[in-house]
């Protein structure tokens, strides 16, 4: 039998590179069934993603909520995901086992995970998983990494959707005012800057419609409303809903003052 961590973990990664698919068993028992360290366990993991069949695969899903002595860095649980997302793990169980990080100074496999995530979201889950981020903005802006960042960009790519662009206004607004997210968005472009001026106009209605009494500042310092639109708001607001008025509103002496700078 085994008896030390760097034994299973060559062998994991020997049994892989060969394609010794019978041994797919043995080290999902060893993953499942051991106390090993966390980084032995992923290489048995990842070698029964290669190996394994769906049976087995699917029994790799107990991984995914141990304790924090078990797998202290989220390198099991990033594990697990990369193995049965999307297509043996659907989108609701996956918002299930997401879990802030444990170690937010550890450059892991999680964290890796976290940046890439958003890409592999079938577009028909975005509003739910938009509407699961915009409950956990309140975790932090460490504690999934840049899956948010992401998920705002991907979930710009298909605001042409009215639900995906409601959902996506409400994380956009919720990071934009909640004091745990300090430096957000940072030196990253945001995704509209300098397209089409109809999409951004759109979700700019729907952001301003979910912040909070008195807020407005947001929507210029994200590039949703910009000297531009000086016009256009002067001539829409009156039509515009009642919730996204009277932050645009507050836009409009600011946006004078900057187009006549310009001019």
């Amino acid at each position: 039998g085994l008896n030390k961590p760097e034994q299973l973990w060559w062998i994991a990664r020997l049994a892989a590179a060969g394609q010794c698919r019978p041994l797919a068993s043995v080290l999902l028992q060893e993953v499942l069934g051991s106390a090993w360290p966390a980084w032995a366990r992923r290489a048995g993991v990842a070698a029964v993603a290669t190996l394994g069949d769906d049976a087995d695969l699917l029994q790799l899903e107990r991984l995914a909520d141990l304790e924090p002595a078990d797998d202290p860095g989220d390198d099991l649980l990033a594990a697990v995901i990369e193995a049965l997302y999307p297509r043996l793990l659907g989108t609701t169980a996956l918002l299930g086992i997401l879990r802030p990080q444990r170690n937010t100074n550890y450059l892991g496999p999680y964290l890796v995970l976290l940046g890439e995530l958003s890409g592999q979201i079938p577009p028909q889950d975005l509003t739910s998983v938009l509407t699961w981020a915009t409950a956990h903005v309140q975790d932090g802006e460490n504690a999934y990494g840049g899956l948010f960042p992401q998920l705002i960009r991907r979930g710009w790519e298909h605001a042409e959707a009215p639900a995906t662009c409601q959902t996506l206004a409400r994380l956009v607004a919720n990071l934009a005012c909640h004091p745990d997210w300090p430096h957000w968005p940072g030196h990253d472009m945001l995704p509209w800057t300098g397209l089409a001026p109809a999409p951004r106009r759109d979700l700019a209605i729907s952001v301003a419609a979910n912040l909070p009494a008195g807020q407005s500042y947001e929507l210029r310092d994200l590039g949703l409303i910009v000297p531009g639109d000086l016009s256009w708001l002067l001539r829409e607001l009156p039509a515009m809903p009642q919730p996204a008025q009277e932050p645009l509103a507050r836009c409009v002496p600011q946006l004078a003052v900057d187009r006549k700078s310009v001019v």
